[in-house]
């Protein structure tokens, strides 16, 4: 049997040891932030161009979950923060999601290897959205997705 890592997993004692040799699934910004070499995928399959949504949902999966088929279809790959309700400070997460919703913010993600979405996108109750992010939705900043 063998031990399938994904993700951060690959990262540490499996690298260093050589236990991992490559990943074809690793993230841009992973190698990037791990010094690791990568060679770039074409916009029409690295998941990571919301214009080719309609395309990258042509390719899907079957899986069967509680003995339910389930269909699981590609779609663009989202960078996605919330706040959770137990958070210790929420002020401090507020202002993080602010901060990278600004120019440095942005230009912070793109020199880690992501894509930031311009205008960002708000899923969720927006009344209950944190009041600096709630005035924002609607923006040039950040619009209502849902």
């Amino acid at each position: 049997m063998y031990e399938v890592l994904a993700g951060s997993e690959l990262f540490g004692p499996p690298l260093e040891t050589g236990k991992v040799w490559f990943d074809i699934a690793i993230y841009k910004s992973s190698a990037e932030s791990a010094g690791l070499p990568y060679f770039p995928l074409p916009p029409q399959v690295n998941l990571g161009d919301p214009a080719y949504s309609n395309y990258y949902s042509e390719a899907y999966v079957i899986i069967v979950v509680n003995g339910q088929s389930l269909v699981v279809r590609g779609a663009p790959i989202q960078l996605a923060l919330t706040i959770p309700n137990q958070a210790p400070n929420k002020v401090l997460a507020e202002e993080l999601i602010m901060y990278l919703m600004t120019p440095g913010g942005q230009e912070l993600m793109r020199s880690l290897g992501i894509k930031p979405l311009t205008p960002a996108i708000f899923y969720g109750n927006v009344s209950a959205a944190p009041p600096l992010i709630r005035i924002l939705v609607n923006s040039s900043l950040l619009e209502y997705g849902g």
